[in-house]
C-alpha cells in the first residue's frame, strides 16, 4: 500500500494509537468521522505546520479534526498515549519503564510580532520571546516541557518544570 503523504499512519500503527485511545462514550449519536483521517490530518498540520484550515480535501472538516484534537488535549489523552509510548521504547531498550535520570535544558525562543502572552526579554540571549525548558531522559525521550516569558530565571523555570514533572509522575525522576 502506497501512503498519500509521509505523514500518514500504517494500519498496524494506527492499530497500537487506537488501543492507546479510551472508548468512546455510549451515548449520544454514533460516529460518522473516520478517525484514522483524522489522526492522520492531525499529523499531517503537525509536520507540514499548516494551519488547520489549509488541511488537504481528503481529511475530514478542520473544524472536526480540531475538535477531537482539543478533546484528546483537555482529557489527558495525548499526555496518557505519549507517557505509554515512552515506556514501550524504554522497555525495548531495555531499560525500566520509569527513567531514573535525566537531564535538564533551557532555550529561549523569539516569538512572532502579534503575541504577548508569556512574553518577556532575556538579556544574556539579547531576545524577545518565551523560554523552553525540556527535561528528557538519558534515551532522550521527552518528560515534559515548561513554556515561560523568557526573562524568567533559569532557576525558576527548571523548580517550575521539576514541580509539574513531580507533581504528574511521582514515581519518575528526583
Amino acid at each position: 500500500m502506497t501512503l498519500a503523504y509521509p505523514t500518514e499512519l500504517t494500519l498496524e500503527q494506527y492499530e497500537v494509537f487506537q488501543s492507546l485511545l479510551l472508548p468512546a462514550a455510549q451515548s449520544g449519536r454514533p460516529r460518522t468521522v473516520d478517525l484514522r483521517l483524522v489522526v492522520q490530518a492531525m499529523l499531517y498540520v503537525l509536520v507540514s505546520g499548516c494551519a488547520w484550515r489549509l488541511l488537504p480535501h481528503e481529511y475530514p472538516p478542520y473544524s472536526t479534526v480540531y475538535y477531537y484534537f482539543r478533546k484528546w488535549r483537555n482529557d489527558g489523552s495525548w499526555k496518557r498515549i505519549h507517557d505509554q509510548l515512552v515506556q514501550w521504547v524504554r522497555v525495548g531498550e531495555d531499560r525500566l519503564p520509569s527513567p531514573s535520570a535525566a537531564s535538564l535544558d533551557s532555550q529561549t525562543v523569539a516569538t512572532a510580532v502579534m503575541v504577548h502572552q508569556e512574553v518577556g526579554y532575556d538579556a544574556g540571549k539579547k531576545t524577545k520571546g518565551r523560554k523552553r525548558f525540556t527535561l528528557v531522559d538519558t534515551l532522550g525521550l521527552l518528560i515534559a516541557v515548561q513554556v515561560v516569558a523568557a526573562d524568567t530565571p533559569e532557576r525558576q523555570g527548571a523548580k517550575q518544570l521539576l514541580a509539574q514533572v513531580h507533581q504528574e509522575r511521582h514515581r519518575w525522576p528526583r
